[in-house]
């Protein structure tokens, strides 16, 4: 989310404006964390905006299977990060449970 996303689920991020909730609480940054991760010779997964919810839990299933990975989220703005960030966490949850069960 280009940094300072974790601002976008206090009140301030919708009370104020955007440009001076993004002047105030935004944090660009442009950190390659899949050469990062590559790097230890791990498994990087890099789901768009448009295949997220499509494939995540596919991802994750093969995370969980062994190994360490991953699994890089790009989103198109803080806002949908709120958004998503729940049905992500559900997606978690479920393939956790199933795992464990």
């Amino acid at each position: 989310n280009a940094g300072g996303g974790i601002f976008s689920f206090l009140a301030p991020a919708t009370t104020l404006d955007p440009p001076a909730f993004d002047l105030l609480f935004g944090t660009p940054q442009a950190p390659d964390l899949a050469a990062v991760a590559a790097g230890f010779g791990w498994e990087v997964v890099d789901l768009g905006p448009d295949s997220v919810l499509a494939d995540f839990e596919a991802a994750l299933d093969r995370g969980m299977a062994g190994g360490m990975s991953v699994i890089r989220v790009r989103l198109p703005d803080r806002a949908e990060n709120v958004i998503l960030h729940d049905q992500i966490n559900a997606a978690i949850a479920r393939v956790v449970g199933e795992a464990s069960a």
